[in-house]
């Protein structure tokens, strides 16, 4: 069956739109053809609708419903609402599609990767072949410790490995290790007893295995108190029973830590802590259960037996089995830098200039607000017990652009791996038959597949693994109206079309926005309807709806070179927002019963687009003359598409030795003084810089600085001396 999933994507743009005005976007100073107002909508569910309540809920209150409203919808009071932010999140996210803007909001994170089906990303980077059917692993083992400054260590140790039932026949009270469980369950069934371990060994050499292979390395072949080597024994999970049969490929060894070599001891990088750090934890930052189990030792001052690849001075990852999780060689803010860095690039896009950003040390303060949306007529539906699954980015086959047909698949091991872009639930029929209560074949889904990401369902118990994530609500019915208002302050006509465009998906009736949870099973689907408009221009009278759009349109049909409607970008996006493109697809999450997800990648397939991109040019054919703004996150454009640039030239100082992207430059008239906000770096307004112009000194004074690219040098102490800027 080919790979199907209830998401899809709109590509990711290699052209980014900044608005040439973007740079003069003020609360205080307005544009000559802003506009302001109240813009009154209705929005209509046209599927069952849940946002959940709001509260701290924990999972077992969810489930039973102890606290009373944890299974609402969100209500303030009597009345049932959805969130302003729900709304602006919905509708910023649409118009970052639709003004082709940057995909910036991401965290720089390294995924993960354990494919025992591709050697090219993960096995050939674990073991090497040294002759027909040999085999050595090139992971070490080490022990982790932690300084009083939380800085982390590694010692490098050797490592024997030994068998299990000899481990069980060595324990006094023989516990049963061969059961699948977890690491931190075998350490539990060992009890108190000690680690400590005097053994003999082999020297490292091959020893067979299942299908006629031979590992190398070095087998405890005697435990106990004759033994003339002394180490700590080393258990890691077991995925799979390990029967008294001897099933052929069973994982059977666990391990002996010895002979540390204390003088080798080398410290840690940040990068490769922090990438283990998110490797072994959930969304929240939680750590799973076995990295909780381990790190409460590190914290008190114990060490931890990892095991890791590279050299000790270089580690380039550690884990905590042999066939641990390996760090991808691209973070995703890497492969959306595939595409353009553009999308990391600091110059303002079309959302922003409108809502805002957050940032540090000012930000820029929004000129929309959304208030809450109140329902009018709401119905409750009856409670739903399901699986809500969330997407797996690690999974290649959707997650990253592959070529058709696919020969060898593009993971976040290839530097020019692509992110297929926007990720989006297609509207589609709702059923109910898809969402009553999980069947035992999604809770075996659930139950198996949710800690390849996060980790936090590792209990014994497979009832409380489904707990873990089954989850339950009330949605209320589809039908259900909603009043809400957008207020917008000192809008040009261009950002107030792409907002009344994005509410009503530019006047077709026949497309949906999703909001809320369960949108993998058709909930959250809402039409939004424009009662009225109380708007009124810095010039005067505004241009009706349509005629604001159209300015809109007009922008983006220059922007791309024409036929805005005709990217790729506009096809799947309005494709998604149209129920009727979802008739006769299969929009659900694949099964690992039989495991569709194994299967897919051995018959070379990948997740189609929701709708046919059949006559439409590429990116690289429509965008084949573009000239990236940037080439990284901080280098300074190219060639600035603003007309307003102004060069301030504060010194004829020789080249500057550094350079400080878009900083806040301000002006103290007192001392004559320009300085940069939260560093140590000034220079006095004399003679000596006699073409800083006043209206600059005057804009200065109005908004109390300006953002500028300024470069400077060194002058001791840690204080800068100000060489040059640059303001957009």
């Amino acid at each position: 069956m080919p790979i199907h999933a209830p998401y899809n994507f709109v590509p990711l743009s290699k052209k980014v739109f900044f608005p040439e005005w973007a740079e003069q976007v003020s609360q205080d100073i307005p544009f000559s053809d802003g506009i302001s107002g109240e813009i009154t909508c209705t929005l209509t569910a046209a599927s069952p609708i849940y946002v959940r309540n709001g509260g701290n809920w924990t999972h077992e209150e969810i489930m039973a419903n102890q606290a009373h409203e944890a299974q609402s919808f969100f209500k303030v009071g009597n009345e049932y609402i959805i969130p302003g932010t729900s709304l602006k999140g919905m509708l910023r996210n649409v118009i970052e599609i639709i003004s082709f803007g940057k995909m910036g909001r991401v965290d720089e994170h390294r995924y993960s990767v354990r494919d025992l089906q591709n050697p090219a990303i993960y096995g050939n980077f674990m073991t090497e072949t040294t002759g027909p059917n040999i085999f050595r692993t090139k992971v070490k083992a080490a022990w982790l410790s932690q300084d009083t400054q939380r800085k982390w260590h590694l010692t490098p140790c050797d490592v024997a490995r030994v068998e299990r039932e000899d481990l069980m026949k060595f324990h006094p009270k023989q516990p049963n290790l061969r059961s699948r469980q977890s690491a931190v369950d075998k350490y539990h069934a060992w009890g108190g007893h000690s680690l400590s371990v005097r053994f003999n060994c082999t020297p490292e050499q091959p020893h067979r295995h299942s299908q006629g292979r031979q590992l190398i390395y070095k087998r405890v072949t005697q435990l106990g108190s004759t033994g003339q080597l002394e180490g700590t024994i080393v258990l890691t999970g077991q995925p799979a029973p390990d029967t008294p049969q001897h099933n052929p490929g069973r994982k059977h060894l666990e391990f002996i830590f010895f002979d540390a070599r204390e003088e080798q001891t080398r410290p840690l990088s940040n990068s490769v802590k922090n990438d283990f750090s998110f490797i072994h934890s959930d969304e929240k930052g939680n750590p799973n259960a076995e990295w909780e189990f381990w790190n409460k030792k590190l914290e008190t001052g114990k060490r931890v037996p990892v095991f890791y690849l590279g050299t000790i001075g270089a580690p380039q990852s550690i884990g905590l089995a042999m066939m641990y999780r390996l760090p991808y060689q691209n973070t995703i803010i890497d492969v959306i830098k595939h595409t353009s860095s553009d999308h990391l690039h600091q110059k303002m896009d079309l959302p922003e200039t409108m809502f805002g950003w957050a940032g540090e040390p000012e930000g820029l303060k929004g000129r929309i607000w959304i208030s809450q949306a109140t329902a009018s007529n709401a119905a409750s539906e009856k409670t739903v017990t399901t699986i809500l699954n969330s997407p797996k980015p690690t999974y290649y086959p959707s997650y990253i652009e592959q070529p058709k047909p696919v020969t060898k698949y593009k993971t976040l091991m290839d530097n020019d791996s692509r992110l297929r872009g926007w990720k989006r639930y297609p509207t589609r029929a709702f059923r109910q038959e898809d969402v009553n209560r999980p069947s035992s074949e999604q809770m075996r889904v659930a139950t198996r597949f949710t800690p390849l990401k996060s980790g936090t369902c590792t209990l014994q118990s497979n009832t409380k693994r489904t707990r873990c994530v089954a989850t339950r609500f009330t949605p209320l019915k589809s039908g259900t109206r909603f009043t809400f208002k957008v207020k917008v302050h000192n809008l040009k006509p261009a950002e107030l079309g792409a907002l009344l465009w994005a509410l009503e998906w530019g006047g077709d009736a026949n497309l949906c926005h999703s909001l809320g949870m369960g949108k993998s099973y058709g909930y959250g689907q809402v039409k939004v309807n424009i009662n009225n408009t109380a708007i009124v221009g810095v010039a005067g009278s505004v241009q009706s709806i349509d005629g604001l759009r159209e300015i809109f349109e007009k922008l983006m049909d220059r922007e791309v070179g024409g036929d805005w409607r005709q990217t790729l970008q506009m096809h799947q996006l309005l494709g998604m927002a149209n129920p009727a493109n979802a008739t006769g697809k299969y929009l659900q999450h694949m099964t690992i019963s039989p495991n569709q997800f194994i299967d897919g990648k051995k018959e070379k397939e990948r997740l189609e687009p929701h709708v046919s991109n059949n006559g439409l040019k590429s990116d690289e054919e429509r965008f084949k003359k573009l000239i990236p703004q940037v080439e990284t996150k901080n280098s300074v454009a190219a060639s600035k598409s603003t007309t307003t640039a102004q060069q301030i030239a504060i010194s004829l100082a020789p080249t500057p030795t550094e350079k400080w992207e878009n900083v806040q430059l301000t002006y103290a008239p007192g001392n004559a003084e320009f300085s940069v906000v939260g560093k140590k770096a000034t220079v006095k307004r004399t003679a000596a810089a006699p073409l800083v112009p006043d209206e600059i000194v005057a804009r200065i004074k109005k908004k109390g600085f300006v953002k500028a690219h300024v470069t400077v040098e060194p002058c001791g102490g840690g204080a800068y001396k100000i060489i040059t800027a640059e303001v957009g």
